[in-house]
């Protein structure tokens, strides 16, 4: 299956200043840092502040800091798009911030012996380690920043609490301050690190009630990583997308994802992630300060554990004109390949003017099969709503996993009404659409999507999907086939509705095709040294 990325054009809004951003900076380390006995010639701390901005410049950037405890946690005085790796942010922090501080042996706060910085120039500072830490231009509308804390700013998202370093840790992305009525989406390259090759098993997201969404991605290899450019990288500048990423997970809201037992998001124990924020401002009059949080938990790479995958899969070639409604079809499979994936996630993603979407099982003919995912279900998908909400879309997981042959694929469909004057396309902003599926699956069912486990052998075991059904279902067996292999199916009362041997590890059955009425069924799977029963309902 191919891989597409989410993408969307950035709205800049205007800067009233002239002066660069580093030259604002410059400026507030001149004026509040350069004081006698602080980072004048006498250099406290190694640091000396005085010069040109160029000067200045070299002093700080990619400068490794004399503290000890500072250089041991591989802190630069300013690391280039990393404020948490930057041992200035930390000095001038002054409670702002609480995963900015010191460590008791870090020293004092900046600048000595005063009142500190005013919250609206620290931040600056840490915008502009965020952009990247340039040294010309102006990434930074500081008038945002002014405007936040000074009256006109949205309420700030919360932070939750931090894993418990024995279990995992937590990531910032921000803070990017919006202007009213601004759009805007960043890419951004993080390095996380641990002592062995580690397994995620728990995902959980905190981002702005404004978020378009979040995709979190990792780099295939280091070189790729490399070759991007560090700090916030805005979209639709050539430079933002980077080579050789994989999907990770996705939020369109706050969530908390813990993946099945058995499954793990595998990451090297040096990772580069790609993180990927698109947010609007849809207050009139205020500033949005957008940022997320995200809590990682993982342990050590298990031998037996199961890799989780991840799509979005998209269909581009689509147009609706003004004032039409207008539905699209397209398969998802490799006709090629005899493998299977087995589904635990499925979701949507439309723009405002998705009025439906929809996802079947797909039959070797071509059409469509059993519907396995109904965009009117409301977001945790617990009931039909009546309606596809494009903003929150219904999000379904599987227990067990969804098998699906690659030959025959899916089916997924979609329905879109055009209220406005204009046609709209498959494009790169909440005002054009989009037509696409997210999915999770893997390429092997996890022992604990099994049963009939007895003194640790695994048993062959039949898994059906849909169940209940109201007509076709799938049959899967998960185990290697034996010489003899023997499928029946029963009612309640012992009727024998179903008698076959088999020699595939997948098979549909129908309730048509086996002409039984609604009720309750037993399949039994005979082998050579086993027999497993299963449950199947039919229903209307």
């Amino acid at each position: 299956m191919k891989k597409y990325y989410l993408l969307t054009i950035a709205f800049v809004a205007f800067n009233g200043f002239s002066q660069t951003t580093f030259n604002r900076v410059y400026t507030i380390l001149q004026t509040n840092c350069t004081n006698p006995s602080c980072h004048d010639n006498s250099a406290a701390g190694g640091l000396n502040l005085t010069g040109t901005e160029n000067d200045v410049y070299n002093a700080l950037v990619n400068v490794t800091p004399t503290n000890a405890s500072a250089k041991s946690k591989d802190y630069k005085l300013v690391d280039p798009g990393h404020v948490y790796n930057s041992f200035l942010m930390r000095k001038i922090n002054n409670g702002l911030e609480a995963n900015r501080g010191l460590d008791t042996q870090e020293g004092a706060q900046m600048p000595k012996g005063g009142s500190g910085l005013k919250n609206e120039e620290i931040e600056l500072i840490s915008s502009w380690i965020l952009y990247g830490a340039p040294q010309t231009g102006t990434p930074v509308n500081e008038q945002n920043i002014i405007d936040y804390y000074n009256g006109k700013g949205l309420a700030e998202l919360a932070k939750p609490p931090a894993p418990d370093s024995t279990e995992g840790f937590q990531l910032h992305f921000g803070s990017v301050y919006l202007a009213p009525k601004v759009e805007v989406e960043f890419f951004k390259k993080e390095k996380v690190t641990f002592k062995e090759d580690i397994e995620v098993t728990r995902l959980e997201s905190f981002i702005n009630g404004q978020s378009h969404h979040f995709l979190l991605y990792k780099f295939d290899n280091v070189s790729d990583a490399n070759a991007t450019k560090q700090g916030l990288r805005q979209v639709p500048n050539p430079e933002a997308f980077a080579n050789g990423i994989s999907l990770v997970a996705g939020w369109q809201f706050s969530a908390d994802v813990e993946l099945p037992e058995g499954t793990g998001y595998f990451w090297d124990k040096t990772t580069y992630l790609e993180l990927n924020y698109h947010f609007l401002n849809y207050s009139p009059d205020s500033v949005l300060k957008a940022e997320l949080y995200m809590n990682v938990y993982y342990q050590p790479r298990q031998s037996n554990t199961i890799e989780m995958y991840s799509d979005l899969v998209t269909k581009t070639d689509i147009l609706i004109g003004a004032g039409q409604t207008k539905s699209f079809s397209d398969i998802i499979s490799v006709p090629s390949s005899n493998d299977s994936i087995f589904i635990w996630l499925l979701s949507s993603h439309t723009h405002k003017y998705g009025t439906a979407y929809d996802i079947y099982l797909r039959n070797p003919d071509g059409t469509k099969s059993t519907k396995i995912y109904d965009g009117n279900y409301n977001t945790d998908y617990t009931f039909n709503q009546g309606f596809y909400d494009w903003e929150h879309p219904a999000v379904r997981y599987f227990d067990p996993l969804l098998p699906v042959p690659l030959k025959t694929g899916l089916v997924h469909e979609a329905t879109f009404n055009n209220t406005g004057t204009t046609p709209v396309w498959f494009g790169l902003t909440t005002k054009d659409e989009m037509m696409l599926i997210f999915m999770q699956y893997t390429k092997k069912l996890p022992s604990s999507n099994t049963v009939g486990i007895q003194n640790s052998l695994k048993l062959p075991t039949i898994q059906v999907y849909p169940n209940p059904t109201n007509d076709n279902f799938y049959v899967y067996l998960n185990s290697n086939l034996t010489k003899n292999n023997h499928l029946e199916m029963y009612d309640l009362t012992g009727k024998q509705v179903y008698n076959q041997t088999i020699n595939s590890k997948t098979m549909k059955l129908s309730k048509s095709e086996l002409n039984i009425s609604n009720g309750i069924y037993l399949l039994k799977l005979t082998t050579d040294n086993s027999t497993t029963l299963q449950k199947v309902i039919i229903t209307e």
